[in-house]
């Protein structure tokens, strides 16, 4: 089986770089829609994770040929992956929620229930 480790002719630090501007464009995104649409915090982000393993490790990538299609990777790589995603999104809604309280010393709008935010 062929090993897929980077895209086509493009260096290992290349490689490293896409993803950390990948990974920070995310989370900043992340955290623009959570302030707008606060259901997207389901699960202190974790939800989110998961539907961004989707979106990115078992429709884009495959079709794109970066990565070996699902079957021809190993279990382990699925969970891998998955768990990542799932730990990531929930660092990067701890971090958005403790900066948002530092900056607006105002609640979450995803803590908000009708009984205890209406004044």
């Amino acid at each position: 089986m062929p090993r897929f480790t980077s895209l086509p002719g493009m260096r290992l630090t290349t490689c490293i770089l896409l993803i950390f501007y990948f990974r920070s464009f995310f989370a900043v995104a992340y955290c623009v829609v959570a302030e707008r649409f606060p259901k997207i915090t389901l699960w202190q982000g974790v939800a989110a994770g998961i539907l961004a393993n989707i979106a990115v490790h078992v429709i884009t990538l495959p079709i794109l040929g970066v990565t070996p299609l699902l079957w021809m990777l190993p279990w382990y790589e699925h969970v891998s992956e998955f768990v990542g995603h799932a730990l990531w999104f929930w660092s990067i809604e701890l971090m958005r929620r403790d900066l948002r309280n530092r900056i607006t010393h105002e609640p979450d709008p995803a803590d908000c229930c009708d009984s205890c935010c209406s004044k």
